[in-house]
């Protein structure tokens, strides 16, 4: 596994939603049906990942993996647990 330059775009539609590309990636070589509900798009962050990199909602391999075969990786906003407002 390698490393991969990546631009990561934020969701204006839907929070918590994030691209990732390669760096260089034209968004036109993404799926028109992944990117029509996400909305406009904005440039979050540049981010070399690489397998020891640590991710907050995703693991880094299987990031990786989706970036070197389909292109791009799609990150959903993490599960709410509906105990987590429970007793307060």
């Amino acid at each position: 596994m390698s490393k991969v330059l990546t631009q990561i775009y934020a969701s204006e539609r839907k929070p918590g939603y994030y691209l990732y590309v390669p760096k260089d990636t034209d968004l036109k070589e993404v799926p028109e049906p992944l990117l029509k509900p996400l909305g406009r798009l904005r440039k979050s962050l540049l981010l070399l990942l690489t397998p020891e990199k640590v991710l907050a909602n995703a693991e880094v391999t299987t990031v990786i993996e989706a970036l070197q075969t389909k292109g791009f990786y799609l990150q959903f906003p993490p599960a709410e647990d509906p105990m987590d407002d429970w007793g307060k």
